[in-house]
Parts: C-alpha cells; structure tokens; sequence
C-alpha cells in the first residue's frame, strides 16, 4: 500500500509541474532587456539589437564571447559571466559553441531552424557549463558535449529546462572526467532519444519525459560509470514492439522514487549490456509497467549480467523482475580475473511482481581467469630475464629528449653534461604501502627490480588501478638544482601504454607535486613549489599500463598508429602479465 500511495501521490505531483511547464507556453515576444541584472550579466538582447537580424546566431555568439571578463591563473584561461536570455523567443540556424559557458534563462525558447544542426555544442572543454531556464526545441541534438580525451568537462549542470522536438536527442553527453547534473524538467518528442551518455556520471533529477517512440534505438544510452536517476516520471508514446527506456552499459545504476509509465502496456525499464566485475544495477521505490514489449516483459532483461541487481520496495505491473538472454552459458560466465566477482542478486518487497531472481541465477558459479596473476615464481623467473635485456638496452635513440617544464611552462631539453645533474638511486625503492584509494597493497599489482643505473616496474595483474613504486630519501638542494625530471628509457610490449606521471612529497612540509605527460622525458620546477634550500624527496613511481580506449575521439585514436592491433591484443585496455616498464632515471637538474 505504501508503494502504490506513492506512485498517485509521485503521478500528480509530476502532472501538476508538467501543466506548469506548459502553461508557460507558448513564449511571450521578445521583452524588454531586463535592467537590474547582478554584476557582470550580459543580456543577449543588447546584442540582439546590435545586430537587428531576425536570425539570432550571431547575436547570442556575441554575447557569449563577451562573458569572458577575467583571466585565470589556473584552469581555463577565462572566466565566464552568465549571459542571460529575458522571456522571449530566439532563432538560431547554426550551432551556438558553449565551452564555459553559463546561460540563464526566463521564459526564454531557443528553437533552431536546421534539422541537422545541434543548438548548444560544446566540444573544447565544457569546464563548469551551466544552463538554466531555456526551452529548446527543433536542431537535431539540443544539448551535445563532447569533450576530447585530454581535456576534462568538470561538474556541468543543466537545470530547469525543457527539450521539445529534436531531430536528434535532447542530449548527448561524451567525455573524459565529465560529470553532470540535469534536475527538473520536460523532456518530449525527440526523434532520437532522449539522452546518449558517454562519460564519468550523470545525476537525473525531477524529470518528466515522453518518449516519442520513432527509433528502435533506446531513450536512455547509458555508457557510464555511475548514472543516478530519481524523481522522475517517464511516459511511453510508441508501439514499437522493442521499445525499452534504457540501455545501460554502466559500472552502477542507480534509480529511485522513478515511474515508469504505460499502465497496461509500457517500455521495458533496463535491458542491461554491462558485463560482471564491479557492475552494479539499483532498483528502490519504484512504478515499472513494460507490457508493451512482447519479447521482454520484465523490470531488467539482461543480455549480458551484471554483478549485482537489487530491485526492492517497487510496484510492478505484472511483469518479471529479472530475465537473462537464455543464450548466455552462465555454467562458464563469471569469470574474475584482477578483482573477485560476488555475484548477488534480490528481489525484496516488490508488489505486483511475477517470480524474483531466475533460477540461473539463485547459485552462480565463480571461476578463476587463468593467467590473470603473476604468482612469486613466475614473477621471479620474468623478472630475472627483464633485468638482463634491460642491461645491456640502450635508450630508444640517443638523442636528448625535450618537454614542457611543470611550474614553468617553458621548454627543455634535457641536459647531458654529468655536471648539470645529480641522479637518484633506484636502489632506495621499495614496495610499500597500499594503491591509492584501496586497501590492496603495491606489491599484488606491480614487482619491480633495479637494473644497471635502470629500474624495472612489472605487471602482476591485468588491471594495475592507481597503483606505484616508492623511491625514498632523495636529498635535492634547489638552490643548485631546481628541476626534478624523470625518463622513461622503454616499453616491453609492442603496444605502447602512456607514460607515467610521477608524485613528489616533501618529508619535512608533507607538500606535494605531480608531473609527467605525453613524453617521455619530463620536468618540474620543485623551488617554486616547495622553496630554496636542500629538502629530502620521496617519490611516488606509478605506470597506469590500461587504455582508455572507450573514450578516445577520432583524433586520440590517430595518435596511436597501432590503434587497431590494441583493440586486437588488449580489448578490456590492459596490457597483459608480465610486461614491464623501464624508468631510465629520476634526477635533480640544474636550469
């Protein structure tokens, strides 16, 4: 009973926003430039009036350019004002670019008059994006970020806007290090979809969504690494006999106090694509109806299975909890490697609900990946034959190495003259401590041996994570030799992996630093970091030896001439076993 009370009271209360959301339509004509907007606003209307065009393009890129007021010292190199839209309609027919941008809306509707052009795209950075207040309707995807490999899309926020007649999705949402939050809102008839995500996570909040049911794709494409969904009220419109709200490909789902509409026939909520080790799918408090779809009536139909599927506290009509693709042999499917797969699955609470866990499911087998770890003999017996390759190996080329010089920005080129530097000793290095943000120790994912002047670092398991060799004690006198670099001399496998980036601690002031990059020599300026003087260093030797291989871009994947062959020797985006990396050394340089 207190599910289904739940779900009226959920219903109304999502109906009443919506009959507000519509009652604001249709948008008044344009006003008058709001005059008392806080400091450092910009008005689109001024620009619109400057340019006294009937196609607002070039205004609102003109207003958008001028938000930027101040230059940073760090982070993006400007810092962006809001640009604010009054009650009105504004016309666009090309994409309007919005890296760091922070637009506030009243009343405001953006409609584009090109199908196949976006309405906001930001494919740069995405730093801090915010967009509030603003219907969007036409264009084909209306909100598109897409952030390159390099760059990071911190914390972008899109709130209270409604997504009207797409060509394409509401949006679209790609990027490395890109975390958003979308709350309150309308979202309907977009052909496409309503959301493709791609990236670190997303927060959906206080959504109501009609589906317009014209694709066979999904509304939801969900590609992440955590997607939280609560609050929101979905309303099937289609009769497409496949139609299903989400397609999750995530490491965690969570979704909560969510309705999925169709009383009587009805999407299928979640037809799961991620595969065990670490996947996660949550389920509390929750209205399914998936009537509609003839071959998957059920809450989660799972083409591949997850570890874990906890649906509890929901109301269900008339449906399955739980169905997996009967061409799944689940005698030999979980199989850990790296990390240990506990595979749990529970159906608690849940009215209306037809069965609980599968049978299939009750008592899942667990093997053990063969070659998934380097055990202390193997590791020993490799380790031994690297160390005496690594000997007699001459560095790649000979030639001195150039970069950009951390807390410099200038370029180097490393010395050669004995007198300019003063080299560590790999003999100070130990395994010690636990990766970062774990309670695993170095030593299960990395052995490392000193060679010659060289120091060898060794995978023990696929998956490395953020795990590191410690060089201790390093006495540096600034005041002689200000830069700390460090070079790496070679790479054991055919595929290269990045290099490594490197973290310096000062022992007497606990003050910290990182450098590394793209090349394989790289340098820091540690006086302006930690002042003149002699200080004792200890450094934190890591080698991330994993591909992100789901979030490069075409240009990323250019950069690696053996794109092809590793997808082909590394398809989950690890190195195998075994192989090693060598660090030709760690010094302090003088400048």
């Amino acid at each position: 009973m207190k599910v289904i009370l739940w779900g009226v009271v959920m219903i109304a209360g999502m109906c009443l926003g919506l009959a507000t959301v519509r009652a604001a339509e249709p948008a008044p004509a344009m006003a008058t430039p709001v005059v008392d907007l806080p400091e450092g606003y910009v008005n689109v209307m001024e620009y619109i009036r400057k340019v006294g065009k009937p196609d607002h393009t070039e205004a609102i890129r003109m207003a958008l350019k001028a938000t930027a007021k101040e230059e940073l010292p760090t982070g993006p190199t400007t810092r962006h004002f809001p640009v604010y839209f009054p009650p009105g309609n504004y016309t666009i027919s090309d994409t309007i670019a919005i890296d760091y941008g922070n637009i506030v809306g009243n009343n405001a509707t953006i409609t584009q008059t090109n199908p196949e052009k976006d309405i906001f795209s930001a494919t740069n950075c995405a730093y801090m994006v915010s967009i509030k207040g603003i219907t969007f309707s036409g264009g084909r995807d209306q909100i598109h970020i897409e952030t390159p490999a390099a760059a990071a899309g911190i914390l972008w926020r899109i709130t209270d806007c409604n997504f009207r007649n797409a060509n394409g999705r509401a949006m679209v949402l790609i990027g490395n290090m890109v975390y958003g939050v979308v709350e309150r809102g309308y979202i309907g008839g977009c052909k496409g979809g309503i959301m493709y995500a791609e990236c670190d996570g997303v927060a959906i909040r206080g959504f109501h969504g009609e589906d317009d049911g014209k694709t066979t794709a999904a509304a939801f494409d969900f590609r992440c690494g955590m997607i939280t969904m609560e609050d929101c009220l979905w309303t099937p419109g289609s009769s497409n006999p496949d139609a299903r709200w989400i397609d999750n490909r995530c490491a965690m789902l969570f979704i909560h106090h969510t309705h999925f509409g169709g009383e009587g026939g009805g999407y299928t909520p979640v037809v799961n694509y991620a595969k065990p080790a670490g996947t996660v799918i949550n389920l509390d408090s929750c209205c399914f109806w998936a009537q509609g779809n003839a071959g998957k009536k059920v809450i989660v139909y799972c083409e591949e299975v997850p570890e874990v599927i906890d649906i509890k506290d929901c109301q269900v009509g008339g449906i399955e909890a739980i169905l997996v693709n009967p061409k799944l042999d689940l005698k030999n499917y979980f199989v850990q490697s790296t990390f240990p797969i506990r595979p749990s699955y529970r159906v608690e609470s849940c009215a209306g609900v037809i069965g609980g866990v599968p049978a299939v499911l009750k008592h899942p087998v667990v093997r053990t990946k063969k070659n998934a770890f380097l055990d202390d003999r193997k590791t020993a017996k490799l380790m031994a034959a690297a160390v005496k390759t690594v000997i007699v190996l001459p560095a790649e080329d000979g030639k001195p190495e150039e970069c950009i010089v951390t807390n410099g920005s200038s370029r180097r080129i490393e010395p050669t003259d004995p007198s300019r530097y003063v080299k560590a000793s790999f003999a100070n290095c130990v395994m010690s401590g636990n990766a970062d943000g774990e309670i695993n120790p170095n030593a299960n994912y990395f052995a490392m041996k000193p060679a010659g002047e060289n120091l060898i670092i060794m995978k023990r398991q696929l998956s490395t994570g953020n795990s590191w060799v410690f060089l201790k004690g390093f006495q540096v006198d600034f005041d002689k030799y200000p830069i700390i670099s460090r070079k790496i001399k070679s790479q054991s496998y055919q595929i290269k992996s990045d290099n490594p980036p490197v973290r310096v601690i000062d022992r007497e002031t606990g003050k910290m630093a990182q450098f590394g990059g793209d090349t394989r020599y790289a340098a820091i300026n540690l006086k302006q970091a930690f002042g003149g003087g002699v200080h004792t260093l200890d450094f934190r030797l890591y080698w991330n030896s994993a591909f992100l291989l789901g979030f490069w871009d075409a240009a990323e994947k250019a950069k690696h001439q053996d794109y092809e062959t590793i997808v082909k020797e590394c398809p989950d985006g690890n190195l195998p076993i075994g192989s090693y990396l060598v660090y030709d050394y760690i010094r302090a340089e003088a400048e």
